[in-house]
């Protein structure tokens, strides 16, 4: 049985995988504390409702000229952006505020360990109904 075709488990991977991301370009922002004029970047938000829609491309349809069209989402999660104001900036142009960036990667560290217990609990759920059907 391939967990990766239950859509429960695509969704957690994509998210594992966004944290992942995330935790590099921390990173990266952490390494470059001291070179000048170096602005931090993150990655766009990640948000299930977005993943679901990955793979439906329905596209809605105007039935009536009165019907307002939804608005378009242009960010796509796991995109790498530029942080848009720094509110602190070092006399050598440098915006990564070390705090900022720990306190990231704490909460990617927390957000990561909450979707491995949720893998391992859907895990135990399946294994619990192979078990009790035999």
């Amino acid at each position: 049985m391939d967990l990766n075709s239950l859509g429960m488990f695509k969704l957690l991977n994509k998210k594992m995988d966004w944290l992942n991301q995330r935790q590099e370009v921390v990173a990266q922002n952490i390494s470059n504390v001291d070179t000048p004029h170096y602005k931090p970047s993150d990655l766009s938000a990640f948000t299930f409702k977005s993943a679901l829609g990955e793979g439906h491309h329905l596209a809605p349809v105007l039935t009536n000229p009165g019907h307002q069209m939804p608005k378009s989402f242009s960010n796509e999660a796991g995109t790498v952006q530029k942080d848009k104001v720094p509110y602190e900036t070092k006399p050598d142009g440098n915006a990564v505020v070390v705090e900022d960036q720990m306190l990231k990667m704490s909460q990617s560290a927390q957000d990561y360990t909450m979707i491995t217990n949720l893998y391992k609990k859907n895990i135990n759920l399946i294994k619990l109904v192979i078990h009790s059907g035999s």
